[in-house]
């Protein structure tokens, strides 16, 4: 008689800082759980599989569900007793047997801004861009205008601005668009930050942007093999 198996599932919590550029980073020691989805399908499965867990990610940051439900859906969570940042968020994923599935918190760092318009066509700018939050009073112009820097995905700073206007009570600044004529078709990470009295700057604020138009250029074709080197006769030609 055949005897399936199911071999469980593994788990990998993972953090996403959105700041000046977004980044997944593994998250040893956390507290998650999960629940099987009843709803989705699940073939092949044994009655006895796990349907539930608790668990604490190892060192590696991975945690593996023997015996869990697979493949199939399942909710998994930061517990409540996990008193960091990604505390209470959930994420309903889809697994698979015998392999890992990366469960993702998100986390933003000082006040999220919404960036008008939030798509830049890179050929043809607006003149201007707005930054607003829902945060009163987070923009300081007590010691000067705040700043705003463009990041791509590797940390990368692109382009800088000052401020030339800050309303709504401190939740809105205005900047002149910066030279992102460097900037290529994708999504960028933005920085703001307030002047301080030492004449450093304070990091406070994040935003994500969109810019296209300006796709990047293909990479270069692989060389051309020597045909010298072809086969036993390349042996004894410098190849």
């Amino acid at each position: 008689m055949l005897v399936l198996v199911s071999p469980g599932f593994g788990v990998v919590p993972l953090q996403r800082v959105l700041s000046i550029s977004s980044r997944d980073v593994i998250d040893p020691g956390r507290r998650i759980g999960g629940n099987w989805d009843p709803y989705s399908n699940c073939n092949p499965c044994l009655s006895d599989d796990e349907v539930q867990f608790f668990a604490m990610s190892g060192n590696d940051g991975r945690t593996f569900v023997t015996r869990g439900r697979a493949p199939s859906l399942w909710t998994f969570y930061y517990l409540p007793s996990d008193h960091g940042p990604c505390q209470f968020q959930s994420a309903t994923l889809q697994v698979y047997q015998n392999q890992y599935t990366p469960f993702i918190c998100i986390q933003r760092p000082g006040f999220l801004f919404i960036a008008a318009p939030g798509s830049i066509d890179v050929s043809a700018p607006p003149a201007t861009l707005v930054f607003q939050t829902t945060d009163a009073g987070v923009i300081d112009t007590a010691y000067g205008m705040p700043i705003v820097e463009f990041f791509d995905e590797y940390g990368t700073l692109l382009a800088q601005a000052t401020a030339t206007d800050v309303s709504n009570g401190g939740t809105t600044l205005q900047i002149n668009m910066p030279d992102i004529s460097s900037c290529y078709t994708g999504t960028y990470g933005v920085s703001v930050k307030n002047a301080m009295a030492d004449g450093t700057w304070d990091y406070f604020g994040v935003a994500i942007m969109d810019m296209y138009g300006n796709d990047p250029p293909p990479p270069e074709p692989d060389p051309t093999p020597d045909p010298r080197c072809w086969g036993y006769e390349g042996m004894g030609n410098g190849c």
